[in-house]
């Protein structure tokens, strides 16, 4: 190393050629060149680094969040560990690697909604939080811990080498690459694998699954939101300024909707909300907007006053809640050659049908 060099503009240039590579490689890269020329010798100042390193901190992949139809053909394609472990991140807003190292007291599978402890020594920040997870997801980790101790015999069997012993606790014994090889198959199979050309990245990673998350609870809260991922601003904005924080994260739970399956459609919910309102009207709770204003002699003597011109007999058959049954005289001067009633009479039924129900 007693060359004389310029080491400065060296480490430029080489930062200039990882232009294409994402922000976390590119860091990674760059702090092992600086650890090789530590070790030789060769210094630099701190703000030297620091201002190398702070021009690349946006993400350069086109990443994609998968929407709630998305995520349920990924599901479907999913074994029985992927699609728990799925679910508990799109609702819970932990990292993979938070999760893996879940131990099967840390969930609490009596409390609602199912909550989650995570251990300070797991986390990014070494802070302990709570989170999570909707009945959804409860539901595929209960039937996962059913098959939980087969796939760890098979797993011994298989690599007894490299299955550590101290997995007998874990919620999820595998790595994290598993279930990213387990994630690459069913988009595969889903018809949603797309790979970013410029970074040869997934778009669609697993880690986008907190994306997921944060987008669905953090328009109820997004402090409640930051602080069940682990953001320092959520952490501060909750734990240090509220006593009863995980009171106020379980109503933030509640309210965003985290006890509601994140693949549940939208008919499903008025199909619910008809029910109620069928309820309502059967035990005398139905809305005085909806009973009928006008007895049907009252609507024929209405009608023959605002519309002389109708020469067309029309009789009110029933009137009741919401609901309008008229009949119309049908004569022989009202059908067309076949004997088919004629459009102009329909549609006169029709119009005349409109004030009536309004009336």
């Amino acid at each position: 190393m007693s060359e004389k060099r310029d080491y400065q503009e060296d480490i430029l240039n080489f930062k200039d050629s990882l232009h294409d590579k994402a922000p976390s490689t590119k860091g990674s890269r760059l702090n092992a060149v600086k650890v090789f020329l530590d070790d030789n010798g060769i210094k630099f100042p701190k703000r030297f680094f620091r201002n190398v390193n702070s021009k690349n901190v946006d993400s350069i992949t086109w990443e994609k969040v998968p929407s709630n139809n998305e995520l349920k053909r990924i599901i479907e394609y999913l074994p029985l560990q992927g699609k728990a472990l799925t679910l508990v991140l799109s609702s819970s807003g932990m990292q993979i690697r938070e999760t893996v190292r879940l131990r099967l007291g840390d969930i609490e599978f009596d409390h609602y909604p199912v909550k989650i402890k995570i251990q300070g020594e797991h986390t990014k920040t070494g802070k302990k939080r709570i989170t999570f997870i909707s009945p959804e997801a409860k539901e595929a980790v209960k039937e996962w811990l059913k098959y939980r101790d087969k796939y760890m015999e098979r797993a011994k069997r298989r690599t007894p080498k490299v299955f550590r012993k101290n997995k007998g606790d874990l919620l999820f014994p595998f790595r994290s690459e598993n279930f990213n090889m387990i994630w690459r198959n069913a988009l595969d199979k889903a018809n949603l694998f797309e790979i970013d050309k410029k970074t040869n990245r997934i778009r669609m990673r697993p880690h986008n699954l907190r994306k997921f998350f944060r987008l669905r609870v953090g328009r109820y809260g997004q402090d409640e939101a930051e602080a069940m991922m682990g953001y320092q601003t959520g952490l501060k904005a909750i734990y240090a300024r509220f006593d009863d924080a995980e009171e106020r994260l379980e109503e933030g739970g509640c309210r965003s909707g985290i006890g509601r399956r994140p693949t549940l459609r939208s008919h499903q919910r008025r199909v619910r909300a008809a029910h109620r309102r069928a309820l309502d009207r059967r035990e005398g709770r139905a809305s005085q907007a909806l009973m009928p204003k006008m007895t049907p002699e009252e609507i024929k003597d209405f009608m023959k006053k605002s519309f002389p011109q109708a020469r067309m007999p029309v009789e009110i058959e029933e009137l009741r809640d919401g609901f309008l049954r008229i009949r119309a005289g049908i004569t022989d001067r009202h059908l067309r050659p076949g004997g088919t009633v004629s459009g102009p009479t329909l549609m006169a039924t029709a119009t005349t049908s409109a004030p009536t129900a309004t009336t």
